[in-house]
């Protein structure tokens, strides 16, 4: 599983016990960093936000499902909505699958149809 530091968002290099880019401590608990995860989906900056997305969907944290919905609902540009809903495909948890059938009647055609498309397939094993 890749890993990420919970400073900079920088990837890292399993076993690492500093970050190459920023040099924070990597020592720190899930817990705490699935919890700056959940700060950065509210970052200013749209790259910081789609990072959050796309980790926390690779780490399938249950816990950002209702932020994921509440982005959804919100105004969302339709890149950030699409890293949601494959994140939310990646969570694959009845209650990921709920807000990605509730996102096929999103106001936005092209995350309707994105949506659509992700509902109908298979979920990843």
């Amino acid at each position: 599983m890749r890993t990420f530091c919970s400073k900079c968002f920088a990837e890292s290099d399993p076993g690492a016990c500093t970050c190459g880019r920023c040099g924070a401590d990597l020592a720190q608990s899930a817990a705490e960093f699935e919890d700056k995860l959940l700060g950065a989906l509210h970052h200013p900056i749209p790259d910081h936000q789609m990072t959050a997305v796309r980790v926390l969907g690779e780490r399938q944290s249950t816990r950002a499902i209702s932020e994921f919905a509440a982005l959804l609902g919100g105004d969302v540009d339709y890149y950030l909505a699409r890293e949601i809903l494959l994140a939310l495909r990646r969570i694959a948890s009845p209650e990921s699958e709920r807000v990605l059938v509730e996102a096929t009647r999103h106001r936005s055609r092209l995350v309707r149809m994105f949506a659509k498309k992700l509902a109908s397939t298979r979920r990843p094993e």
